[in-house]
């Protein structure tokens, strides 16, 4: 007989033994339904690369998995960890005064700390159920939700995980030793979490108060560096594409500038879906730009005249006189912002919450920034995605870079998650 939530599931196309995509939010869930992949470590894998990686949770078992972050997939991480029975001070030991890894911790005896958290840059957030334990990461029957950084909720995320991180205390060296020695002792008195109680008598009690979702000046600047570091490696590589494109010696449009070529060859390759190389390949890559050439993509001929718009909107930008109506043609092919419509019905709808949340001054000011600031690109672009007085309601991390690829002078892609899948399908690390 077909068990009620096996019945449910199947009809609403919903499996506990995959993840699955229901309107763009990930679902992950590991279990021992015999289906290895659905385990929530393989989020990291997919998710994780060359990302700064904000992490919190109660139980901390799984160093290996934040060694493998920062040594093979080229993150930075911040980890914030309990100290109670369920934590093993050998596992922070193994990861405490690594230079790309951030530990701080609660001392939390009542247990008030539940939350799991974990935050892939600034493209997507997980929350749920896993710890970072074995069973959260690879056995037990987990829940986890995924919510991308188009979602008006995740920057409530983020400036949850920055209210955790201000209130956790940083770990030495000797208060370390003090939590082995309670671990040792915890076998003694198996009915209460004696280690909790007595890290909490060493670092002091921690007051969840109401939370606060501010960012300081120094929290800020650590982004805005954090993501020049992380996007440098991004630029690195698609200049290697560039000069490749370069030196195949052809041209598909005789009116697009190079950067908006190159970023029809990566959607084309996107779109086209069965070309994985395991690492950079220039005679290889050479070889499907060719390919391109000759291809029948006739939808960067229509470019052309987007391209043309684009021109007068970012001429208006700059004279600081963006009317409505060209502000309207410049967003609707921005791929990034216009994929946001499945939250609104239609573009239309999406546009209008986009001007009226928040006012055509106020995108005027952010999009003048952008473009024409005098400060570093690296910098133009972070203070936009995170900055309280640039950052915008509907725009999130993919789109500034989008907007900026845009109108730039070719040393940065027009770069969304579109363009990042392709340029890993042609073995680049980003």
């Amino acid at each position: 007989m077909e068990h009620e939530c096996d019945s449910y599931l199947r009809y609403n196309r919903v499996s506990l033994s995959t993840h699955i995509l229901m309107e763009r939010k990930l679902l992950f869930a590991s279990n021992r339904l015999g289906v290895q992949r659905d385990y929530f470590c393989f989020a990291f894998d997919e998710y994780a690369h060359h990302k700064h990686v904000r992490i919190a949770v109660p139980y901390f078992t799984e160093f290996t998995q934040v060694l493998k972050l920062v040594e093979e997939q080229g993150c930075t991480v911040d980890l914030i960890v309990c100290l109670n029975r369920a934590t093993s001070p050998d596992a922070v030991a193994a990861i405490m005064g690594h230079p790309d890894i951030n530990v701080r911790c609660f001392a939390d005896s009542q247990e008030k700390f539940h939350a799991k958290l974990y935050i892939f840059g600034s493209d997507l957030a997980f929350i749920g159920s896993s710890n970072m334990t074995n069973n959260g990461l690879h056995g037990n029957i987990e829940l986890n939700l995924g919510i991308e950084s188009d979602d008006p909720r995740f920057e409530h995320i983020q400036n949850l995980f920055l209210y955790f991180w201000d209130k956790a205390k940083v770990l030495d060296e000797e208060s370390l030793e003090k939590l082995r020695v309670l671990h040792a002792m915890q076998a003694q008195e198996p009915q209460i979490d004696s280690v909790a109680q007595g890290m909490e008598k060493i670092l002091g009690p921690t007051n969840f108060d109401r939370i606060e979702s501010k960012r300081g000046k120094n929290v800020l600047q650590r982004e805005v560096e954090l993501f020049q570091k992380h996007y440098q490696k991004v630029v690195s590589q698609y200049r290697k594409l560039v000069d490749t494109y370069i030196a195949v010696g052809r041209r598909k449009s005789a009116i697009l500038p190079l950067y908006w070529e190159t970023d029809q060859f990566l959607s084309w390759l996107y779109e086209r879906g069965d070309v994985h190389l395991l690492q950079w390949n220039e005679a290889k890559t050479r070889d499907l730009i060719a390919e391109f050439m000759d291809a029948n993509f006739d939808y960067i001929f229509a470019l052309e005249d987007t391209f043309a718009a684009n021109t007068r909107a970012v001429e208006e930008i700059r004279r600081k006189q963006l009317d409505e109506a060209s502000l309207r043609d410049f967003m609707k092919d921005v791929h990034a912002f216009a994929t946001r419509k499945r939250y609104h019905l239609d573009y239309e709808r999406l546009f209008q919450a986009f001007v009226s949340e928040n006012t055509m001054a106020r995108i005027q000011k952010s999009f003048h920034y952008l473009l024409f600031s005098p400060a570093s690109s690296y910098e133009r672009m972070a203070r936009c995605i995170y900055d309280p007085d640039y950052k915008l309601s509907e725009i999130g991390d993919s789109c500034v870079k989008e907007i900026y690829g845009r109108n730039n002078d070719q040393k940065f892609p027009i770069c969304n998650e579109r363009t990042m899948k392709a340029m890993r399908m042609l073995g680049m690390q980003v």
